[in-house]
């Protein structure tokens, strides 16, 4: 899990991406917001930044079913202006064909899971 705050102004569009993960794998983040300052969006992608698939995520409405959901889901507290985000991997792991200890293992962007998921949240007035 990762907290993150922001020191000035808040980014139009947040992105962040998993890479070197397992199907199944996820990542918490929270992302403080400060007030008046609430997400217009939140999608979860997969494959490339500009070309790769993308869908809205519903919001829990509570954080205990945020705790409790299997897959990639957010949940809003307006209250505390925290957004807390789980991104889950959809799809398996590719070996490289090469010795790399740092190559970013992702599925092919051609496989039914098309690539490593990632995070797009927009404040406010962020792009589409």
């Amino acid at each position: 899990s990762y907290l993150l705050s922001f020191g000035s102004a808040v980014p139009g569009a947040l992105y962040i991406r998993l890479g070197s993960v397992y199907q199944g794998d996820w990542v918490e983040v929270g992302l403080c917001y400060p007030p008046a300052a609430t997400p217009s969006a939140v999608y979860l992608g997969r494959g490339d930044w500009s070309l790769g698939l993308r869908q809205a995520l519903a919001p829990t409405s509570n954080l205990t079913d945020f705790r409790a959901a299997p897959a990639s889901t957010y949940y809003w507290d307006a209250g505390r202006g925290l957004l807390l985000a789980r991104i889950t991997q959809a799809g398996p792991r590719e070996l490289p064909t090469w010795d790399d200890p740092l190559f970013d293992y992702c599925p092919p962007s051609t496989s039914p899971q098309g690539g490593c998921a990632w995070l797009l949240v927009q404040g406010p007035g962020g792009p589409g």
